[in-house]
């Protein structure tokens, strides 16, 4: 469905309750245009399951201290050759 701001605001209630539905509403006005689509929901009826990933791997992913630090230049060579002119 697509419909301008103006007839977005006047139809808000209704707007929502067809996104709701799953209809995909595209609203169109000077600034630009957006979409109005429903995010599915996961099995235990959590509007936002996208959210739930975040964390899941806490605790699970080990690293070496100082994985993080800058080479050396010989260290740079050898994993990387000689610098090209």
């Amino acid at each position: 469905m697509k419909i301008s701001v103006d007839e977005a605001q006047q139809q808000l209630e209704e707007v929502i309750a067809l996104a709701q539905q799953g209809h995909d509403i595209t609203i169109s006005g000077d600034a630009g245009t957006v979409k109005l689509t429903k995010i599915p929901t996961t099995a235990n009826g959590d509007d936002h399951g996208w959210q739930s990933i975040f964390g899941v791997m806490k605790d699970q992913i080990t690293y070496v201290e100082g994985w993080d630090a800058p080479l050396t230049g010989d260290q740079a060579k050898e994993i990387f050759g000689e610098e090209k002119a």
